[in-house]
């Protein structure tokens, strides 16, 4: 009889110690977010791993499809995602707790395709393009869609739509175009194989740790202290720079991209 109270005692106690842990989600999107070994690594990890280590908030991460995520995060109580681009579209949809990492939004193609040239948008019309469902690029391209007559593959999977244009599935890849660059590499190929063909620069705001509108506001405001405190101490900004040193391969657009931001 001990034996049992004493079983269902730690069974309680370890649900309400779950319940009281915060729920993470996020997405397969190396370097930003990604699985190794069990555990999630990427620099958004590491941003709300250090945010959040000084605290007394424990936190319990979830990967799953971009989409999922998104949608489980927008309509929820008191669950998080990272990774999320910031655009007035999105702006009401969640609390925008604080910054996570910097975002590079654009388009590849296979270096070997040199007949693929993007001089405006409405050149996007004669190709395959390949998104993930409600990324930040999918949904701005689909307000798009009709009025520009594009050809939208979506997938949830930006590793698929990397498969897709090495396979010659799409003729374009569109999303982050560092995530689209490590792909390629844990697919077999170098950086040298993607070309960039198209940038978004009004998309680069930098991804967020965010909640539903529908979660509690202490826990809102306190989260959100914590990442204006992080940011003012210049921590983020030291991060987020380390992160663009390490990939000053990637194309001059991202250079560019660099010297243009305050």
């Amino acid at each position: 009889m001990s034996f049992r109270l004493f079983s269902i005692g730690l069974f309680l106690f370890l649900l309400v110690h779950k319940a009281h842990a915060l729920t993470m989600l996020t997405d397969d999107f190396p370097p930003y977010s990604y699985e190794h070994q069990g555990n999630i690594h990427g620099i958004c990890m590491d941003v709300v791993h250090r945010v959040l280590e000084e605290s007394h908030h424990t936190y319990r991460v979830y990967l799953f499809p971009f989409a999922r995520a998104y949608v489980t995060t927008r309509d929820e109580k008191n669950i998080f995602e990272f990774c999320v681009a910031r655009t007035p579209e999105r702006e009401n949809l969640f609390h925008w707790l604080g910054p996570v990492g910097p975002t590079l939004e654009g388009m590849l193609r296979l270096a070997a395709r040199e007949d693929i040239h993007i001089k405006d948008e409405k050149d996007l019309a004669a190709y395959q393009i390949g998104t993930v469902i409600e990324d930040v690029v999918d949904q701005y391209l689909s307000a798009r869609e009709e009025s520009l007559g594009l050809s939208i593959q979506r997938t949830s999977s930006y590793r698929q739509n990397m498969r897709k244009l090495m396979a010659g599935r799409i003729d374009i890849w569109a999303g982050n175009m560092i995530t689209g660059m490590q792909l390629a590499r844990e697919l077999g190929h170098e950086a040298k194989d993607l070309t960039p063909v198209h940038r978004f620069p009004q998309l680069d705001r930098d991804y967020y740790l965010v909640t539903g509108k529908k979660s509690d506001m202490d826990l809102v405001r306190a989260i959100g202290q914590l990442f204006d405190d992080f940011v003012a101490s210049g921590g983020y900004g030291d991060m987020a720079e380390d992160f663009k040193n390490q990939w000053m391969e990637v194309p001059e657009l991202f250079l560019e991209t660099r010297e243009k931001k305050p």
